[in-house]
């Protein structure tokens, strides 16, 4: 058994006087003064070593960052989802977003007496407004965000009002149950 091709047999006078002048015309020059059966053993040899090597390098990548059967993907409620109930799965994110008039001061925000009810299960991360490209005073869209850290329910409120006001009632009221169950697999 051979490991590699046989050297091809110089056919004119042109390639014979490449051979001689060290254009070698097998695969592997640098192999060409030793025989064939010890390069085979030391390729053997080479093989056997990289590929436990391989293995154990690709394992330890993948201990170190874990292949999820599912990806953490956003669920994204609107308005529309007033007094209704999401289920989220531990790691996913949840975005609210909720229109907003712009220019009168009124924002969607949770009071701080309501957040508490919130962390065991919600982590409120961040919070964003994008701004109209109308005319000052056109409607904005306030994005909040949440991410599940623990299996439980919570039920999310969110109040309109303009937060100086904070004696007043709020003027609207956003509610949302949330159920976030732990993730299979893991």
């Amino acid at each position: 058994m051979t490991c590699f091709p046989a050297p091809r047999k110089a056919t004119s006078a042109t390639e014979e006087s490449r051979h001689l002048a060290g254009s070698y015309s097998w695969p592997f020059p640098w192999l060409e003064g030793w025989r064939k059966d010890r390069s085979c053993r030391l390729i053997a040899r080479y093989t056997e070593m990289v590929r436990p090597a391989c293995v154990v390098a690709i394992c330890g990548l993948l201990i170190i960052f874990p292949v999820y059967a599912e990806p953490p993907e956003s669920i994204h409620v609107d308005h529309t989802f007033d007094g209704h109930e999401v289920t989220l799965k531990v790691g996913q994110e949840l975005k609210v977003s909720l229109s907003e008039a712009g220019g009168t001061g009124y924002q969607w925000s949770i009071p701080s007496e309501l957040k508490g009810k919130l962390t065991p299960v919600l982590r409120e991360r961040e919070e964003s407004v994008e701004a109209s490209t109308g005319p000052p005073g056109s409607p904005r869209i306030r994005n909040l965000y949440f991410e599940a850290v623990a299996a439980g329910t919570a039920n999310l409120e969110i109040h309109y009002r303009r937060p100086w006001e904070s004696t007043k009632p709020h003027e609207r009221t956003f509610k949302l149950r949330v159920l976030v169950r732990p993730v299979s697999g893991r």
